[in-house]
């Protein structure tokens, strides 16, 4: 294989454009698919992109290094679906006296439904939204089944508990996947609260399971929400990828572009509908209908912050750099857009409280050790 170095920015746009359109698989020297193959696992879409070539029937036409690579994480992707699946059916067993709504959310939805979007996504949680009001209920059903709380301390319990939109997350010992109950889709003290009884009046039957799913514009606005009101988007290609995939699924459907305007509003998500958007015809090329757009330019930011964002979401969303440390800029970027998901997810008292509990731990680490 040839030594010659590809430029991190043609690696990251090969990869984008084989992700979209796979039938440029064959064009793709051996030194181009060795870089393109590192930043694909380094974002957690080596599998998704294994995928999409072969659906394009092109396997055959790559390198076999590269054709070995691409198996080996698609098989991996494949047995983290299957305990998925299985984990799935432990819950329905243990859950099976919950006389309350049991909706799946985000890869476990996307998997139990066969949806495209799962195929070559890796699993690392089951998240499962309960109503407010029955969590304790569902916790005290599955800790006697055997799951168990994986909390830090009393104040990430409290935390969890009190602010948060989901408990803390459980495990069933000897199985590696979490399992997070939400009772909402955003944290309680952030400044955009959904719907939560429109999420359960509307969501759809899974057939041959107890659980539900978000209706399909939910599902996408529950994506959008993740990814750009509740996260700091470092290193978040592949959440980006799965909103990508899931507007190609449902924009066959004539219905869905002005459901999912009405949804947006009804929730208050036509912020970060309206980012999804934006930057999945710039990373993806995703054919946004008009219409769309125009359902949710009222939501828009304002100039400056467009031009702020544009300039701190490519340095920081896409996967890490196998080639080259971390430098000064994507840093900054971190920073500035952990910020951001901060000031959207806490108000300022809960936001200077949080960070001094935080600092205080993080300091009482750093002394334990000295004063033993």
């Amino acid at each position: 294989m040839s030594k010659t170095a590809v430029q991190p920015a043609r690696s990251l746009q090969l990869l984008l454009a084989l992700l979209t359109d796979p039938s440029g698989a064959p064009s793709v020297d051996e030194t181009e698919w060795d870089s393109v193959v590192r930043w694909a696992r380094s974002s957690r879409l080596l599998a998704t992109l294994h995928a999409r070539v072969a659906r394009a029937g092109l396997t055959d036409t790559l390198p076999e290094r590269v054709r070995a690579a691409m198996l080996s994480e698609a098989r991996l992707a494949r047995h983290r679906a299957q305990m998925a699946r299985f984990e799935m059916f432990e819950l329905a067993r243990a859950l099976a006296a919950f006389d309350a709504p049991r909706v799946l959310l985000k890869g476990a939805a996307y998997l139990a439904q066969d949806l495209p979007v799962s195929v070559g996504r890796f699993l690392s949680d089951v998240d499962l939204l309960i109503p407010r009001s029955r969590l304790d209920d569902a916790e005290q059903l599955l800790v006697r089944a055997g799951w168990q709380p994986q909390v830090v301390d009393t104040y990430d319990e409290h935390y969890y508990r009190a602010w948060s939109h989901e408990l803390p997350p459980m495990r069933f010992p000897g199985r590696s996947l979490e399992l997070d109950l939400h009772h909402t889709i955003l944290p309680i003290t952030g400044r955009i609260r959904p719907d939560v009884a429109a999420l359960f009046d509307a969501a759809i039957p899974v057939p041959g399971t107890p659980f539900h799913a978000l209706c399909p514009a939910d599902q996408v606005l529950h994506a959008c929400a993740h990814l750009f009101q509740d996260s700091d988007l470092t290193h978040r290609l592949r959440d980006l990828a799965d909103i990508d995939a899931l507007l190609r699924h449902y924009a066959s459907d004539r219905e869905f572009c002005p459901e999912l305007t009405r949804r947006a509003r009804r929730h208050g998500l036509a912020r970060p509908c309206w980012y999804a958007l934006h930057y999945c015809e710039r990373y993806f090329r995703t054919p946004v209908p008009e219409e769309l757009m125009r359902g949710v330019k009222g939501a828009q930011p304002s100039a400056p912050v467009r031009l702020i964002m544009d300039r701190l979401v490519p340095v920081a969303l896409p996967p890490v750099n196998p080639d080259r440390p971390d430098g000064v800029a994507l840093r900054l970027a971190q920073r500035a857009l952990l910020a951001r998901s901060l000031w959207l997810r806490m108000p300022i008292w809960l936001l200077m409280y949080h960070s001094t509990m935080k600092f205080a731990r993080r300091l009482r680490g750093r002394l334990r050790p000295q004063a033993a």
